[in-house]
């Protein structure tokens, strides 16, 4: 069934026509049409009626927003003196028809009237909203002017977010649509978003070991709220190309992230299992084995995880490999996946060759019963690590342009 929803994104206001419908157990959602900007009053009225109206009245509630939009467009009356005559204030006129899909098919519709005009092959008058005015592409990047301070390029970010720009106009998007990426300094290095939509990166000038400004985690942080700011604005401007990425990524995520709790449940057990399942769960980290963060960074990816800050959602995730993917490039990249991925057949060939040479002695006392463990649990995190090199495969299909 589709419904009229407003999204509201860096304070203005958007049109969407979506639909619901079943995949499989769970209800999903997707948009059918991107009707463009639109008016604070107008968009304040829908929010207001639109859950009041069925289907049938899709006409009613386009014409009652017509009506809203007209009042509050209206200019004030100007009271002047009696030998002054005054100008009125010159106004755009709003497009009359508005093109929606209704039941999978293409109509146009009379704004002032709220009546439904079949299509003609020929004369079909299509209008399109304009759009508001955007600010700069360059401005969406502010640092802080003393960062050259710590040995820091500011050639380096501009450069960096110019290639994340150029990767949305290959896609024909504007790159002004990416919100914004402030780099600021904080008490602590981090990366979160704003009310407002903008991505705000935290460099700490106070670190505990008192080394100065930490460069690698700046940098990191810095790639990952580009990422996700290329991420947002194909999602508001391509809002296809956004549910195609969904459906390659989401569902091959969630799998991975089973195959990680699985393997967890495998090599643990009691109240440690319960411990680290928790702490997954909740504050989203796989538990370090070591303080060596190059090793550390390599199970995880044995794992079938980019990081040991693992993902809470698909989006995160591909924020962290195109981040990866940007710093080292597709093909390292993809050199790590299939490394991993060697790493573990080998592993299973292994096992399985000392199965065949052990004696009769040593399968009665359990060897082989502890080996054939070891296999399960390695073929787990190959399938994991399967899923990973998936979605390295999809997202490069669609920004290694």
């Amino acid at each position: 069934m589709a419904y009229l929803t407003i999204k509201k994104v860096k304070g203005r206001y958007y049109g969407y026509i979506q639909e619901s419908y079943r995949e499989g157990g769970s209800v999903r959602t997707r948009t059918v049409e991107y009707l463009g900007a639109m008016e604070p009053a107008v968009a304040q009225q829908v929010q207001a009626t639109r859950k009041q109206l069925e289907q049938a009245d899709m006409a009613a509630l386009v014409q009652s927003v017509r009506k809203a939009s007209q009042t509050a467009t209206r200019a004030p009356e100007i009271t002047t003196q009696p030998q002054e005559a005054a100008t009125p204030p010159e106004t755009t006129p709003e497009p009359r028809y508005q093109r929606l899909e209704v039941n999978g098919r293409p109509q146009l519709v009379d704004m002032q009237t709220g009546e439904l005009i079949e299509p003609q092959d020929t004369g079909v008058i299509t209008t399109e909203t304009a759009k508001p005015t955007l600010r700069p592409f360059a401005d969406s990047l502010k640092l802080p002017p003393n960062l050259a301070t710590h040995k820091l390029s500011l050639a380096a970010f501009h450069g960096t977010h110019r290639k994340f720009g150029n990767r949305l106009k290959a896609m024909q998007i504007n790159p002004a649509t990416m919100p914004d990426v402030v780099v600021k300094y904080g008490n602590t290095d981090g990366l979160k978003q704003d009310r407002n939509g903008a991505y705000i990166v935290t460099a700490s000038r106070t670190p505990k070991r008192g080394h100065g400004l930490n460069k690698t985690k700046l940098w990191q942080h810095t790639r990952q709220a580009m990422s996700r700011a290329t991420i947002d604005a194909i999602e508001t401007e391509q809002p296809e190309l956004f549910a195609h990425l969904k459906s390659q990524l989401d569902t091959s995520h969630r799998e991975g992230k089973r195959l990680l709790f699985q393997h967890i449940a495998q090599t643990t057990s009691g109240a440690q299992r319960l411990g680290l399942s928790l702490q997954l769960l909740i504050w989203g980290k796989i538990p370090q084995p070591t303080s060596d963060k190059s090793r550390n960074k390599t199970t995880a990816q044995d794992l079938g995880q980019m990081s040991y800050n693992t993902a809470k959602g698909w989006r995160d995730e591909a924020a962290f490999i195109l981040a990866e993917a940007h710093k080292n490039g597709w093909s390292a990249l993809a050199t790590k996946t299939q490394n991993a991925s060697r790493k573990h057949k080998a592993t299973i060939t292994k096992k399985r060759n000392e199965i065949a040479q052990l004696s009769k002695l040593e399968i009665l006392a359990g060897k082989r019963r502890a080996k054939l463990r070891e296999i399960v649990q390695t073929e787990t995190k190959l399938r994991a690590t399967n899923e990973l090199q998936n979605r390295v495969v999809n997202l490069r299909r669609v920004f290694d342009l």
